[in-house]
């Protein structure tokens, strides 16, 4: 993810680059930094006080942490949630009050670039799966509010998520789908990273009131919740088998019968329509070939999945040349 320094001088928007005037430094007292009601990335107890451990080796904090001020003694801690949480163990339980005051850069952003600095400033490798997902649920919303506008489109707004986190597009469509279908109780295991990603996607393919009955019963390995759907739709099969078939009737009365003329407009008409943009089109058949790879498993996932990646290559290749011709004019 962004380094402190990209993000504040980041050319391709006018919000981030004019951080780098209210960038300083300065000497805070710890108990004026608080947590930031946006944090959600777990802080473990052992790792603060292996972190204090450091810290206290160092004779102090060697980054200065990231913060805004919201009133004349307090500050919103952007980046460095555990730092500050270390320095209170070390001043609180060891003792060590000559560390009480904390190198800080202040930076002057609205809510939407603090949320955004709070994702990109919390840069370490071993995140869980959950933090992973909430940062790319978050960036939906953060992004368009400090791009200007320009990451509307999903498929637009996924690659940009995708460049600001590493995280590939098909796992940010999974991140999504499990966010938006997991049941409460699946959410708890896969919050606690007892439930793995793929378990969770799978899980989150089915009604909530299958995921419950799995999670109840114990079954939340891959393997245990595939073979659970296979059974299911082995038994759906056979049923639609047995079952007797419909038989459909139609009214002969011509006014039910819809003109042809109705349904393929006025051939005399001389109004001209308008040719919808390839990308555009695209991106909407890129959307709905990712909510079927989401909502079915299988043969058709498989499909789905090739089709997404192709529409992705596609899209790829149109906006690289677009953008030839846009530098050429």
């Amino acid at each position: 993810m962004a380094s402190i320094q990209r993000i504040l001088n980041n050319e391709s928007s006018s919000k981030l680059s004019r951080l780098t005037k209210d960038y300083k430094s300065q000497m805070i007292h710890y108990s004026s930094l608080k947590n930031s009601k946006k944090q959600f990335y777990t802080m473990d107890p052992a790792v603060i006080s292996d972190l204090a451990d450091h810290i206290e080796l160092a004779g102090g904090i060697q980054e200065p942490v990231i913060a805004r001020k919201l009133d004349v003694d307090q500050y919103e801690i952007l980046g460095g949630h555990k730092r500050v949480a270390a320095i209170r163990l070390l001043v609180e339980k060891r003792g060590r009050k000559e560390l009480a005051f904390v190198p800080v850069h202040v930076v002057q952003v609205n809510d939407w670039m603090a949320e955004y600095l709070l994702i990109s400033l919390n840069d370490y490798p071993d995140k869980s799966e959950y933090e992973r997902m909430t940062e790319v649920i978050r960036l939906k919303d953060i992004l368009p509010h400090i791009d200007g506008g320009k990451a509307k489109m999903t498929r637009m707004l996924r690659k940009r998520i995708s460049e600001e986190t590493g995280i590939s597009e098909t796992r940010i469509a999974n991140y999504k789908c499990i966010h938006n279908n997991l049941c409460p109780e699946g959410m708890k295991l896969f919050k606690e990273g007892t439930l793995g990603i793929s378990a969770a996607v799978e899980l989150a393919s089915m009604e909530a009131e299958r995921q419950s009955d799995l999670i109840h019963q114990g079954l939340i390995a891959l393997t245990d919740i595939r073979k659970y759907k296979q059974n299911a739709e082995q038994t759906m099969a056979n049923d639609s088998e047995t079952k007797e078939p419909e038989t459909m009737e139609f009214a002969d009365d011509a006014e039910d019968k819809i003109p042809v003329v109705e349904l393929l407009g006025d051939e005399k008409t001389d109004e001209v329509k308008q040719i919808p943009d390839p990308l555009v089109v695209a991106y909407q058949m890129y959307d709905k070939a990712e909510k079927r790879m989401i909502s079915t498993t299988g043969l058709s996932r498989m499909k789905a999945q090739i089709e997404a990646e192709a529409l992705a290559m596609w899209i790829e290749a149109k906006e690289t040349a677009d953008q030839k011709k846009i530098n050429q004019a």
